[in-house]
């Protein structure tokens, strides 16, 4: 009652038998009993129990369901409401085979989904294709009110090409040009790089003199320690950057770039340094190298 009250979208009407759950096999062995027989079998077999006392705070929307429209049902009532529960159940089991099917259609890998082939579905299948992508990529179950999701393919179908169209828990959906992702945030890195020193940045990248180059950096010695750190600001300079290489959203939070101790940008790695490269031979620069760390 309480799910077509909210009008969400969901997997299963009232709560399965059985269910996953962060990877992990849940089972409720008691749903088939009321709540009067289990507390028979707890008095008659001298086992405790507690009362929840929020059960009686109408203030919850499950509270007000249960005390002004459940519990005055008569057991005809409650059991005809159940049947017909059970009946949609079947009914949605099969129709969600059949929807995983043509979400399956639109993946490239679990995460991503193609929007060429997506936009072609009918309205309503992107509604529950959008549902199920989100619900297995998550850790954990919800439910997901429609206008939620039509507010979604509103934004898919706009003329923006790289948008974060949601946030759950540490993940993100994004629409990135022909595709929608969902990802796992990237964690802020913060690497210092001081004069003859070698550095595996952790982060794909070290800073050293063997691997594939990336970078040459020649920078006076003053300007050390430099630090090596995901890109989370909002200059409008790199951010032009990134549109003109098509970076995705995702990415340029994670993005590496390297400052000098007064915080200046010196370099964007990959795509532009931000500063006049100088070189003499007094000794007071330093030459070094960007490269990819081993393995990535």
């Amino acid at each position: 009652l309480l799910q077509h009250k909210r009008n969400a979208t969901v997997e299963y009407y009232g709560l399965a038998k059985e269910t996953i759950i962060q990877g992990m096999l849940v089972k409720r062995p008691l749903l088939k009993y009321s709540k009067k027989e289990l507390e028979i079998y707890c008095k008659e077999n001298g086992i405790e129990y507690g009362v929840d006392e929020t059960n009686y705070d109408l203030s919850y929307s499950r509270n007000k369901i249960r005390h002004e429209i459940v519990e005055k049902m008569s057991e005809e009532e409650k059991d005809s409401l159940i049947e017909k529960i059970n009946t949609e159940n079947i009914e949605k089991i099969s129709h969600v085979e059949e929807i995983k099917k043509i979400k399956k259609d639109c993946l490239i890998k679990d995460n991503i989904i193609d929007l060429n082939i997506f936009m072609r579905l009918k309205k309503a299948e992107q509604v529950e294709v959008l549902y199920y992508f989100l619900i297995d990529n998550l850790y954990k179950r919800i439910s997901i009110k429609k206008g939620r999701l039509l507010d979604m393919l509103n934004k898919i179908n706009s003329s923006k090409p790289n948008i974060e169209l949601a946030k759950y828990d540490d993940l993100s959906l994004y629409k990135e040009y022909n595709f929608l992702v969902i990802e796992e945030n990237k964690k802020e890195y913060s690497y210092v790089i001081d004069v003859d020193m070698c550095l595996d940045a952790g982060s794909g990248y070290c800073v050293c003199n063997n691997g594939k180059k990336l970078e040459r950096i020649i920078v006076r010695k003053d300007q050390f320690p430099l630090c090596l750190k995901n890109y989370n600001g909002s200059d409008k300079k790199i951010n032009r950057l990134f549109i003109d290489k098509k970076i995705p959203i995702r990415k340029r939070k994670s993005w590496p770039v390297i400052v000098d101790k007064f915080g200046t940008l010196l370099l964007v790695i990959g795509i532009k340094k931000l500063y006049n490269e100088m070189y003499n031979s007094d000794g007071n620069f330093i030459d070094f190298y960007i490269c990819e760390s081993k393995g990535e």
